[in-house]
């Protein structure tokens, strides 16, 4: 990678990831933040490895209560037939039969 190849020979962080894709962001601002206040970049590094990791997190918990109210129509649909054949129906005509035959 190109960008890292600059980071590493000098170049400041802002200038050397300047052009880089939008995923790598939060690497971008973690290094620049490192770089101006000269602290350590693991633990900057860290920290927003933590944020993108809850991000994440986030994200599927939403994708996951949105798959769930999603698959209650469908499911709605072919189970409540399904019980009313193979449940209801069979129990009304067994009390049906009789009624109607006078026994």
């Amino acid at each position: 990678m190109r960008a890292l190849s600059l980071w590493r020979v000098g170049m400041p962080a802002a200038r050397a990831w300047r052009d880089v894709d939008d995923a790598y962001l939060p690497l971008v601002r973690a290094l620049t933040l490192a770089e101006r206040t000269g602290g350590g970049a693991a633990l900057v590094l860290r920290s927003a490895a933590g944020d993108a990791r809850a991000r994440r997190r986030r994200a599927a918990a939403v994708a996951s209560a949105r798959l769930g109210v999603r698959l209650v129509l469908p499911l709605g649909l072919t189970t409540l037939p399904a019980f009313g054949l193979l449940g209801v129906v069979p129990v009304v005509a067994g009390l049906a039969v009789p009624l109607l035959h006078g026994t």
